[in-house]
Order: structure tokens, then C-alpha cells, then sequence
């Protein structure tokens, strides 16, 4: 081998850990002009009587840049049952409904059930009183 082929090689064994450290570096610090971002919101239900008996809110996170809403991420709803409430929750979900650069929308939605028996999150075996769909709404912008 000569003095070039040396220097070559040296070159590409550079040039390619140089590549494979800006890939790996790049999703670490390629977001650095955009800012991770969360919109909230909660709704508390209550019985005929005024007590509280079950709530329910929808999260969501989103990264903006410049005024805009660049991309979104992950979604979450959270139902929530007072303490000693005979409701129980199950069929939780939550989307982003609507997507723009302006603006956005999370939804959560949740079943709730008023029944006398035993609720596991396969099955149920009681008498059902009251079977409800709740959902909220939480706007997401830049």
C-alpha cells in the first residue's frame, strides 16, 4: 500500500464515523428551534344532588415552531372515579380529531357505567343501572 491509499482510507474511516455520529445526533438535536407543548382539559361530572361522581380529561402533546404547530405526538385520557362511587370506567380513547398548522384538536371519550356487581376491565356482571359515553375536548395552539 501506498502513502495515498493510507491517507484515503483514514479519510473514510473520518468521513464515516463523522456521518454515522450527525444520523445519530440528529433526531437528539435536529427538533432544537421546536418547543414540546401539552394541552389540557378536565370536566367534572356531578349527580342530580351536586356531589361529584366521576371526571374525565383529555391530554395531548405537540411541538411549534415559529408560530406554527409542526408535528403531534401522543394523546392520553384520563377518566378518573371519586372515591366510593358505585360508577366504574372502561372503553377509555383519545385522538387528535383535527390537525393544522394553527391549530388542533385532542377528544377523550370514556363509558361509564352506574351498576350494582362486580366490574373487572374484561367483564362485568352486576345490574346496570346507568350506562353513559362522556368525551371533552382540548384545543391545542402554537
Amino acid at each position: 500500500m501506498n502513502v495515498t491509499s493510507k491517507r484515503f482510507n483514514k479519510f473514510m474511516i473520518v468521513l464515516f464515523i463523522a456521518t454515522m455520529l450527525i444520523f445519530t445526533l440528529d433526531p437528539i438535536y435536529g427538533k432544537a428551534d421546536t418547543t414540546l407543548r401539552a394541552t389540557y382539559n378536565r370536566v367534572q361530572f356531578y349527580s342530580w344532588c351536586g356531589i361529584p361522581i366521576f371526571s374525565l380529561a383529555a391530554q395531548g402533546y405537540y411541538y411549534t415552531s415559529n408560530n406554527k404547530i409542526t408535528s403531534y405526538s401522543t394523546t392520553r385520557s384520563l377518566p378518573t372515579i371519586n372515591f366510593l362511587s358505585p360508577w366504574t370506567s372502561s372503553n377509555e380513547s383519545s385522538s387528535w380529531i383535527y390537525k393544522s398548522d394553527t391549530r388542533g384538536t385532542v377528544e377523550a371519550v370514556a363509558r361509564f357505567r352506574l351498576m350494582l356487581g362486580i366490574a373487572t376491565n374484561d367483564f362485568s356482571l352486576g345490574l346496570t343501572f346507568q350506562d353513559v359515553w362522556k368525551f371533552v375536548r382540548a384545543e391545542a395552539r402554537p
